[in-house]
């Protein structure tokens, strides 16, 4: 008896470049091997272009028998071509295909049989969680009053603004089925949208190896943003780099400005350099349902004139050094779909107001931590103890900080 079945039921199969699992799974033997587990072995045949198993059986076989096989076809979104559904807003892939049986040598029981066989599938992107906040995790608390060499070589005009950090966390929902990427979009043309900041450095986080991972996540905590704590050392460096142009070689690559510029949510093309190993097939550590490493953290240092902070002190609407200058910020963000379909310029404002406050006059209180990850104080021009004493400030230290060089 010989039967013919699909070794893949996917036709147009794209990428499939990452091999980590065989395209089929079954416990019948490879021609001319046997097992006990099968009276039956395979040889590969090729059917209007496409590979078949071949299965003959190698024993005799007694009557009345049922023949039954199983197989698994190992897929992972990468490698199935879908079309979108409006209807279902779902990528959907149909497949027909063909199984064979015939019976040789066994006299008036000789036969053919053929039976057509289909695949459906539906693949979605579930949405995509993208927050924008003040950036607080840097010993400066991400406000600066004075452009820092660290960034980039300094503007001729740089000690007319203050500058300020916003972290952009990425966090890409699971249990998704379909590749996607995305894009971090700032609108040029509405100065309003970003309170008139201007963005002047963009990076992701961290910026070394590391930024090629997406981050474990612990369902949303503030956990990755400790990746920002040490600074953004060049984030100005690849800031006339277009979208388009390709990336610089080496390390240079992860100082790249990602605002534009396609961000893989998961790869279309298991191939491309340095991807986790763990990425391409589904796992608990990626975009599985229970996933955990989904994250991704960006910093965008944008720059204000200090203008901005003289009419807030001069406005007798404003008690700015109560409530500190009230900057809000707004980004877009685009989700492409392997499918084409596209969920396109949603709106992304912060999550919460970033406060700027001035050099404190007179009293009042002072405190000092040197990695704050909640709402602090940013005092302008006081940059160590000598300046906070002289002020006549009391600024005990804590324990954690009394080692550390302010």
């Amino acid at each position: 008896m010989e039967s013919k079945l699909k070794v893949t039921v996917s036709s147009n199969r794209e990428n499939w470049v990452y091999k980590v699992e065989p395209s089929v799974r079954h416990g019948i033997p490879m021609a001319p091997d046997t097992n006990d587990q099968s009276s039956f072995n395979y040889t590969l045949e090729e059917k209007d272009g496409e590979p078949f198993l071949c299965l003959q059986n190698y024993n005799i076989l007694s009557g009345g028998i049922t023949f039954k096989a199983d197989f698994a076809y190992d897929l992972t979104p990468s490698m199935l071509k879908v079309h979108h559904d409006n209807a279902l807003n779902k990528g959907v892939y149909d497949y027909e295909f063909p199984i064979q049986l015939k019976i040789e040598n066994s006299g008036i029981l000789n036969g053919e049989s053929e039976k057509r066989m289909s695949v459906h599938v539906e693949t979605k992107v579930n949405p995509t969680k993208v927050t924008l906040k003040p950036g607080t995790a840097d010993v400066n608390g991400g406000v600066f009053f004075k452009w820092d060499p660290s960034w980039g070589p300094q503007p001729t005009d740089a000690n007319n603004f203050f500058y300020a950090v916003w972290y952009v966390r990425v966090d890409r929902a699971r249990g998704s089925s379909q590749p996607f990427k995305y894009q971090l979009n700032i609108d040029q043309l509405d100065p309003t949208k970003t309170d008139g900041g201007i963005l002047v450095g963009a990076k992701k986080m961290p910026m070394d190896f590391r930024g090629d991972y997406y981050l474990y996540n612990l369902d949303g905590q503030d956990n990755i943003e400790v990746y920002a704590r040490d600074g953004y050392r060049n984030i100005t460096k690849y800031m006339n780099l277009l979208p388009t142009d390709p990336l610089p070689a080496g390390n240079e690559r992860y100082l790249v400005n990602p605002i534009g510029r396609d961000q893989p949510g998961i790869s279309q093309d298991p191939s491309v350099y340095r991807l986790p190993d763990n990425e391409p097939y589904l796992t608990e550590h990626n975009y599985s349902p229970n996933a955990r490493y989904n994250s991704q953290l960006y910093a965008l240092l944008f720059k204000y004139p200090y203008s901005k902070l003289k009419a807030a002190l001069d406005d007798p609407t404003q008690n700015v050094a109560r409530d500190g200058l009230q900057i809000k910020n707004e980004i877009q963000f685009t989700e492409i779909w392997a499918d084409g379909h596209k969920r396109e310029n949603i709106p992304v404002t912060q999550s919460e107001i970033m406060r700027i406050f001035p050099a404190p006059k007179g009293g009042g209180m002072f405190s000092y931590k040197k990695y704050a990850v909640e709402e602090r104080q940013n005092f302008l021009d006081i940059f160590g103890l000598q300046s906070i004493y002289k002020e006549g400030t009391s600024a005990p230290l804590r324990h954690g900080t009394r080692t550390k060089s302010f």
